[in-house]
């Protein structure tokens, strides 16, 4: 079993990558919209390679994340953790 600090840790780390990884995902999406001024940050092609490579990436961190709070959830009411 993984201990909850090793878990906490790799919520925080997965959180801020998740943060990062949200930010590029909305600027490369309003880049290729040309949207809100955006056009010109970065190129239209380049802006979709990075935005449908970023996709998987965006999932895995997101699940990975929310995962773990979840389990914390179930920990905190009671749900999970208790020997009957």
């Amino acid at each position: 079993m993984v201990s909850k600090t090793l878990l906490v840790k790799i919520d925080r780390t997965s959180a801020w990558v998740l943060l990062f990884l949200m930010i590029t995902f909305i600027v490369t999406g309003y880049s290729m919209t040309s949207e809100y001024g955006m056009g010109s940050v970065v190129n239209v092609m380049t802006a979709l390679r990075i935005h449908t490579g970023l996709s998987e990436l965006v999932v895995i961190f997101f699940a990975i994340h929310a995962g773990i709070q979840v389990y914390f959830a179930l920990l905190r009411w009671g749900i999970l953790g208790r020997k009957k």
